[in-house]
């Protein structure tokens, strides 16, 4: 049993609508989560999104939510909630066109075997302007490049505030749930298609 950060990121100024992506982190020591974690972790994705912002259209605002829900990795039950001091103010800086649905996924991958597979993890940058792409329709190699080494070191990055991938408890109700911290991370040299900002 482990407890986990919850971190939000709100994502506003969408066409197809508003929504949220989650990214959760835990102790290097797995355990009780303190305000010097989430703080950690809230500067963390911080840094991280702001890597994104030149690829992102200046209608877009996504920003981490200042309050931080702390959950059992075992059965999802709220355990707390903490205040964090992230950037409010963050929007894309792009003019060109986007398609409101269409951006890039990052791939998380863990050595935690759930069942039989390693556990695994997704977080979609959607959406991304046409400055993002290539002529022949996958991602610019240059952006590709720097979508690659900025994921890498948010994975990496702090010492104590672990990007980890959390699997829910398999029954409603269930004590089965486990997190697993990311060990690496991959960027497909294709675009994203998002049908849901929901992740």
């Amino acid at each position: 049993m482990a407890h986990l950060a919850k971190i939000k990121v709100n994502w506003t100024g969408i066409p197809s609508g508003n929504g949220y992506t989650n990214l959760y982190f835990r102790n290097t020591t797995p355990g009780v989560i303190t305000q010097a974690v989430v703080n950690e972790a809230v500067t963390k994705t911080d840094v991280w999104l702001d890597s994104f912002a030149t690829g992102i259209n200046n209608t877009v605002s996504y920003v981490v939510d200042a309050t931080v829900d702390v959950i059992d990795d075992a059965d999802g039950t709220l355990q707390g909630t903490f205040t964090a001091t992230p950037d409010t103010t963050r929007v894309g800086t792009q003019t060109a066109n986007y398609a409101a649905g269409v951006g890039v996924c990052i791939n998380w991958s863990t050595t935690t075997i759930r069942g039989t597979r390693k556990m695994r993890g997704r977080t979609f940058i959607v959406p991304l302007a046409i400055n993002s792409y290539s002529v022949d329709g996958t991602l610019d190699t240059t952006r590709l490049g720097n979508f690659r080494a900025d994921s890498a070191t948010f994975r990496a990055a702090g010492t104590d505030a672990r990007l980890v991938i959390w699997g829910r408890p398999t029954t409603a109700g269930g004590t089965d749930g486990v997190s697993a911290e990311v060990t690496s991370s991959s960027v497909s040299d294709k675009v994203a298609m998002l049908s849901s900002r929901r992740d």
